[in-house]
């Protein structure tokens, strides 16, 4: 992929150089925002954003030598300071680490993740390496949910004196009110505990566990190529009620599994739909080898766009968020 200068990119990456030129490890970049640590490893290597400069060392340290470990920071205490929205920024710079992890490593396996808020620029990490055929083996976050598809296996890790972790107070597992959608959303997702709470995990006490956690080789698998780009059309209007079709691209004894997620894009923006307070999916029909699904829109729609993915459970998004040309104006 080919990174294309801007001058608010510049302004971001000089304000992220402020806070990681002191960082440890070998810089792979001209603004000193990306470093290498244990960079003669031989393990999958670890592409981890971090929040602060004492996260990266303690990580790579528990791991031990042979864990390479790449640490980018998020745009914490960055983005309130420049004129620039923070999804905005967040894409701009995600872009900017991706390409420099592509022309350092290529397109060979990794491993992406971030801690709380660096879940977020990590996830549009995922988005921009997959898109360019690299094969992520994990996703992993800490103290943070992705609720929007990825098609990659998820470990979602909490503390367990976490304020982050919403357990169900009658079961073992963490209470998971939207099973039914995520279970479509990702190909498998997982919760560990990792001892410690927010803020904690990189102390000398919890850090090494958390290390295990991470690179932990269970549901380690190479992410499975998505189909080609799923061409809706609108067949039907009626008030805030839209019907949308589209040729089935799977064998009709898995249309019970697929499930629609529409993502809402705005000025920049991109979120998952929402209804009575939940996340929606909706179900799709079939009828001569045609899907149908009904998708109900907010009613305030001026300038939105939807793009509408089909995704299947235990397989995850069957097409990528980040081909807009497949979005539909509404």
């Amino acid at each position: 992929m080919t990174q294309v200068s801007s001058p608010g990119l510049d302004l971001l990456l000089s304000r992220l150089s402020l806070l990681t030129r002191s960082w440890t490890g070998n810089s792979l970049d001209a603004a000193m925002t990306l470093r290498a640590l244990n960079p003669d490893g031989q393990q999958v290597p670890l592409f981890w954003v971090f929040n602060g400069a004492l996260e990266p060392p303690a990580l790579a340290e528990a791991f031990g030598p042979d864990q390479p470990l790449i640490a980018m920071r998020s745009l914490h205490e960055v983005v309130d300071s420049i004129k620039r929205s923070r999804s905005t920024a967040m894409d701009e710079v995600s872009e900017y680490y991706a390409s420099q992890l592509i022309e350092r490593f290529g397109r060979a396996p990794c491993i992406v993740g971030g801690n709380c808020q660096a879940a977020d620029i990590a996830y549009r990490v995922a988005l921009h390496l997959i898109d360019a055929g690299v094969p992520i083996r994990r996703f992993v976050t800490l103290d943070a949910e992705i609720n929007v598809p990825l098609p990659l296996p998820l470990r979602v890790i909490f503390g367990q004196e976490s304020h982050f972790s919403h357990r169900n107070k009658d079961a073992s597992t963490p209470y998971d009110p939207e099973f039914d959608l995520r279970k479509r959303i990702f190909p498998h997702r997982e919760f560990v505990e990792t001892p410690g709470k927010h803020g904690e995990y990189f102390q000398p006490q919890n850090v090494g566990p958390l290390a295990e956690r991470i690179v932990a080789d269970q549901f380690l698998t190479v992410s499975a190529p998505m189909a080609p780009g799923i061409n809706w059309r609108v067949v039907a209007t009626a008030g805030n009620l839209i019907t949308l079709a589209a040729a089935m691209p799977c064998a009709p004894d898995k249309v019970g599994r697929l499930g629609v997620v529409p993502l809402l894009r705005y000025e920049g923006e991109t979120f998952l739909m929402r209804s009575n307070g939940r996340h929606m999916i909706a179900v799709p029909t079939v009828r001569d080898g045609i899907l149908y699904v009904d998708l109900e829109l907010p009613e305030q729609r001026a300038g939105l766009r939807i793009k509408p993915l089909l995704c299947m459970a235990d397989h995850g998004p069957m097409t990528w968020p980040l081909r807009q040309q497949e979005d539909i104006a509404l």
